[in-house]
């Protein structure tokens, strides 16, 4: 198991690779899968990273990482960020340098 999917594991986060959501037949997240490489959710029962896990191992560690920096940032928390397309793209910005820091870090591990 990979330190970002460990850290994820302890922080209660589930993580779910989208063949998983085929599997499910969820019309609705198979519909955004196609559009991204990853994507974050908050429901009720928790919080949810969801990946591409047909792309190489490394972009999907990436990629988890970069949805897990949407939670632990407190993305989710506030959606006006997704309707606002320069709030959008902070967020985005700010996930990404999580990843990237958090992935560098990994390597010291």
């Amino acid at each position: 198991m990979s330190m970002i999917q460990q850290l994820c594991d302890m922080k209660g986060i589930h993580t779910i690779p989208y063949s998983a959501l085929e599997e499910m037949d969820i019309p609705d997240l198979t519909g955004i899968c196609r559009r991204f490489d990853g994507f974050s959710l908050q429901q009720k029962s928790g919080s949810y990273a969801l990946y591409d896990d047909t792309m190489r191992a490394s972009a999907q560690e990436y990629v988890l990482a970069h949805e897990l920096g949407h939670i632990l940032l407190g993305h989710l928390d506030r959606p006006e960020r997704y309707a606002n397309e320069e709030k959008n793209a902070e967020a985005e910005i700010e996930a990404n340098t999580f990843a990237a820091v958090l992935l560098a870090l990994s390597l010291y591990n």
